[in-house]
């Protein structure tokens, strides 16, 4: 999702900050469930069990808080500013950024790129897919079984969050050679 609207940009942003603390909430259940599953387990232990919960808090709880807070940090340095992007003084978001004084070109506000519905359920489907392959695999290593098909999910997580991360990046290089050739 693109879009200049700081209103939009925060609303956005508030999105990301709430889906990351459903991962910090995710973190923190498969810490308890792997805590009380070792607990019960007899001594015995695996640590895809024990670091289960690494995979949202680390894939997703802080990627997206970083995405909202560089926002919310991006949208607190535009205060102030008209909504044509010009401060009061005559110098516009660019000049400021840039260090520059182009008065004669009128330049446009910040965009704001966030991952779209794709790009975050593509991410969210991998996270899942690692998470619980981690916990299936503390399982069976806790009960002493192996299963070939253990591999299935790290292979799908990682395909999916691949897929989810080049699709972000794509759109915003895409964004911004948008943005390069109108400037020119």
């Amino acid at each position: 999702m693109v879009t200049s609207d700081k209103k939009t940009a925060a609303e956005y942003a508030d999105k990301l900050t709430r889906y990351s603390f459903i991962y910090l909430a995710a973190a923190i259940f498969c810490a308890l469930f792997g805590a009380v599953y070792e607990f019960f387990s007899h001594g015995v232990f695996s640590f895809f069990m024990i670091y289960a919960f690494a995979i949202p808090l680390a894939a997703g709880t802080f990627p997206l808080l970083w995405i909202a807070l560089r926002t919310r940090k991006h949208i607190g340095n535009e205060a102030g500013r008209n909504n044509d992007g010009w401060d009061d003084d005559g110098m516009s978001i660019y000049d400021l950024c840039h260090n520059e004084v182009e008065t004669d070109i009128d330049t446009p506000k910040r965009m704001f790129h966030f991952p779209g519905s794709v790009e975050l359920n593509a991410w969210e489907s991998g996270i899942a897919a690692m998470t619980m392959g981690s916990i299936f695999r503390g399982v069976l290593d806790i009960y002493g079984t192996t299963n070939k098909l253990v591999i299935v999910y790290p292979v799908v997580g990682t395909v999916m969050m691949t897929f989810g991360l080049v699709s972000f990046i794509m759109g915003r290089a895409a964004i911004h050679s948008a943005a390069v050739k109108k400037a020119a």
